[in-house]
């Protein structure tokens, strides 16, 4: 098993772990947005944009999507309450089949947040797109 592999399988292990403390019911499901219909929402005041890359996926690019606020996807409950639960949130991440973006998308909707999204194809889909982008700020 590759290392990456290792990693997101470790990190959807640990985010069914969180969950189980938010809810006893099976989890809602996560709602996806395509890069189509995200891109002419960049800019709103209404919406953020949270990349969720981590590892060699975040340290390794020097951009973001435009407008995106980088979030520790391993340490969400040290910055989801920033966020109010009425604001649309979309995450993404560079995770096969959007793993990270799409299991902490379904823990926010356990913790009462009403319209987040996860970007279906992730940052995979957005660079290869070549979709507006902004450079990462230095950590």
């Amino acid at each position: 098993m590759s290392g990456r592999r290792m990693r997101v399988s470790a990190f959807a292990a640990w985010i069914v772990l969180i969950a189980g403390h938010f809810a006893l019911a099976a989890p809602p499901q996560a709602d996806r947005i395509t890069k189509e219909e995200l891109l002419p929402l960049l800019g709103n005041k209404d919406i953020t944009i949270i990349d969720l890359r981590f590892g060699r996926e975040w340290s390794d690019s020097n951009v973001k999507i435009r407008g995106a606020i980088r979030e520790d996807p391993m340490k969400p409950g040290q910055w989801m309450d920033r966020y109010p639960k009425e604001k649309m949130l979309v995450f993404y991440c560079d995770c096969p089949d959007d793993g990270t973006s799409a299991s902490l998308a379904r823990v926010l909707k356990m913790k009462g947040y009403l319209k987040v999204y996860y970007l279906k194809g992730g940052w995979a889909e957005w660079s290869t797109a070549k979709y507006p982008t902004d450079p990462k700020e230095p950590s």
